[in-house]
């Protein structure tokens, strides 16, 4: 049996997505969930299985707005910027006041 060696070179890429597209992204993905739970409304309040679904896919629009934010302040501070709690506190907020005027 004869080893074959090679020399092999590692390139350091990205893990992700720069934060630009990860800002696009999330954005895009909140509205369109909060614009299909605004669409069925009626039914995701019929019965408590459809409530308790309508939480699970609100805790996602949660998400990628805290994502979203990570990234706009990746941004303006720099790549080594980490999120605080006051921007999940600040989202939780927004979130509900957005909510309750629609």
């Amino acid at each position: 049996y004869y080893i074959l060696q090679k020399k092999l070179t590692v390139t350091k890429q990205p893990l992700g997505m720069n934060n630009i597209r990860t800002l696009v992204l999330c954005s895009l993905t909140t509205v369109l969930i909060y614009a299909g739970m605004q669409i069925f409304s009626k039914q995701l309040s019929s019965n408590q299985p459809m409530t308790l679904l309508a939480g699970f896919i609100g805790s996602h629009i949660f998400v990628f707005v805290l994502t979203g934010i990570n990234s706009i302040e990746r941004m303006m501070l720099g790549d080594d910027f980490q999120s605080q709690i006051y921007e999940g506190d600040s989202s939780i907020i927004i979130q509900s006041l957005v909510r309750v005027t629609s």
